[in-house]
């Protein structure tokens, strides 16, 4: 399988670039008001943010990510939602249109997705003859995973990126959204 189709397992890639992820993870914890509904998606940096909310007090948090939720379970000031279905072994995660769904049913103040990578893509255009356009855009290995990433993003008032260094510029083929569609991006690379 092409290495752009696939990721590694979450265990593998929670120890990878580990200084960098808690980094983001306190940047983007420290932006979280008190007393708002988050929506977590997938991904290691926020299981990471996850672990940073012990302080925070009256957080509805609604995520389809095994891993944050184990961590929120932990913390009796956040009410955790998760979302149900198959679990993804390697991925410890619960993904397809019925999480999708699932996130529908709520409406949160910040929404924070992760990616599999940032990198250039042609715009989609209504207007075939016309040049396509290059912007960067969050991507995932798979379309479930961008599906779900997409349903929080529309539900959710406030769209945050979080993508550490090694996602810029990686390989993947499946939209999430375009960057300029987020509020903040955390762990753009700087110069």
């Amino acid at each position: 399988m092409p290495t752009t189709l696939s990721n590694r397992s979450f265990t593998s890639r929670s120890t990878t670039n580990l200084t960098e992820k808690q980094q983001i993870a306190k940047q983007v914890v420290a932006n979280i008001p008190d007393g708002c509904t988050l929506f977590l998606g997938i991904g290691t940096t926020i299981a990471a943010i996850a672990e940073h909310l012990s302080a925070h007090k009256h957080l509805r948090v609604v995520t389809n990510n095994y891993q944050a939720a184990h961590i929120l379970a932990q913390f009796e000031q956040v009410e955790t939602w998760i979302a149900g279905g198959r679990m993804r072994t390697n991925d410890g995660d619960v993904v397809g249109d019925h999480v999708a769904n699932f996130f529908g049913q709520f409406s949160a103040d910040i929404g924070i997705v992760c990616c599999a990578a940032v990198n250039l893509a042609s715009s989609v255009t209504d207007q075939p003859a016309l040049e396509p356009q290059k912007e960067e855009f969050a991507l995932e290995h798979k379309l479930r995973e961008a599906a779900v990433s997409q349903a929080i993003l529309a539900g959710s008032q406030q769209r945050w990126l979080v993508a550490n260094s090694t996602k810029w510029q990686s390989k993947a083929s499946a939209r999430v959204a375009p960057l300029t569609y987020f509020d903040r991006v955390y762990g753009r690379p700087t110069g």
